[in-house]
């Protein structure tokens, strides 16, 4: 009966690795390239080809390996936010923005020697891209960073209707067993089962205790919630914009897109605008409009304070249509080209200003 188990089993695995590496659509689910970070929220295992779709290089971030030590004569910019940075919509042959932005700069500017590293972590806040600045970005010597921060900060900053009531410490995390670590590293069946199995049963869990009002308390404010967020956002963009300019290092912070319909589309042709108020914890359409509003003045109050320090605005930069977006909150193919296309012509008078 064991043999039959483990033979099922490890027929299992080979089944998904299979069909991860040929699945069509791609997989926007990497369960197995994160792993907890002692700094950072997560952090991306090093040398990792997930299936043919894309590679982290051995400094930990998406894209082709390069060194640390700048090259001579080298303009790099270092784009730092979530998953609409690394830009999850967007693998195989798709190129996520900061690489369209690379080859979008060098056709512009008819040069070679600009470098643009990806350093997009999913899950990423802006508290953690400004961990992420001292801790790695720094050290890679940019002459420019981009910032494309938003969508974390606002989803984070929502609170649930309830909180289940636990037995852990305020912002405790719950160890991983070394066995469950190994696991998760080299069974991708086990690593894509593991979210969506438990994250069921906890959703089942949850509503059964509902019902009867056990392990749950009311929810804070989440109005409250979106202020402090925001709060929090620009304090974190301000350390950012100081740590830049301590360093003499030039900062673009940059408007995230939201498909919010516009009335250009055509009915049925961006369903991925009517899905906006869910995917925001039911936040209504309106409410979002105006904190995505708020949290683009924060960004422009921020560049304002001081020199060296961008604003760029994104409006009009992606359609709200279907096909330019994967899902409500990440590009797609066609958008991650149009969106790179454009923040590369917003950023080219700055690269050209600074000596390019």
């Amino acid at each position: 009966m064991l043999v039959f188990v483990a033979a099922g089993a490890l027929a299992a695995e080979f089944a998904a690795r299979y069909r991860e590496r040929h699945r069509d659509p791609p997989s926007d689910y990497f369960p197995t390239i994160y792993y907890p970070h002692r700094r950072l929220r997560y952090g991306l295992v090093p040398n990792v080809d997930y299936y043919g779709w894309f590679k982290i290089n051995s400094m930990g971030f998406r894209g082709r390996e390069v060194s640390r030590q700048k090259p001579p004569g080298t303009f790099r910019i270092i784009c730092l936010g979530g998953s609409t940075t690394f830009d999850s919509g967007s693998v195989g042959r798709a190129l996520p923005w900061p690489e369209v932005v690379e080859t979008e700069l060098r056709r512009r500017l008819k040069t070679e020697s600009i470098e643009v590293l990806n350093l997009g972590i999913g899950g990423a806040m802006s508290l953690d891209s400004l961990i992420d600045l001292q801790m790695r970005a720094l050290d890679l010597q940019p002459d420019l960073i981009i910032v494309y921060q938003t969508h974390n900060d606002l989803i984070y900053s929502i609170p649930p209707p309830y909180r289940e009531s636990t037995d852990l410490f305020p912002l405790e995390d719950r160890p991983r067993s070394r066995f469950v670590r190994w696991l998760t590293y080299h069974s991708l069946l086990y690593a894509k089962s593991e979210e969506r199995v438990f994250g069921t049963l906890s959703s089942i869990t949850g509503a059964i205790e509902g019902v009867f009002g056990v392990g749950r308390e009311p929810g804070d404010d989440r109005e409250a919630g979106m202020e402090l967020g925001l709060a929090n956002f620009r304090s974190h963009i301000n350390s950012m914009a100081a740590i830049a300019r301590a360093n003499g290092i030039a900062l673009a912070l940059v408007e995230v897109t939201v498909p919010f319909a516009d009335g250009t589309a055509r009915p049925g042709e961006c369903r991925h605008c009517d899905a906006l108020s869910e995917t925001y914890g039911a936040v209504p359409i309106d409410k979002l409009h105006t904190m995505f509003s708020r949290y683009n003045e924060a960004l422009m109050q921020v560049a304002a304070s001081g020199p060296g320090v961008h604003h760029i605005p994104t409006q009009g930069f992606v359609p709200a249509a279907d096909r330019y977006y994967h899902d409500p909150v990440h590009f797609g193919p066609e958008g991650s080209l149009q969106f790179g296309t454009k923040l590369a012509e917003a950023v080219a008078p700055i690269v050209t200003g600074l000596g390019q």
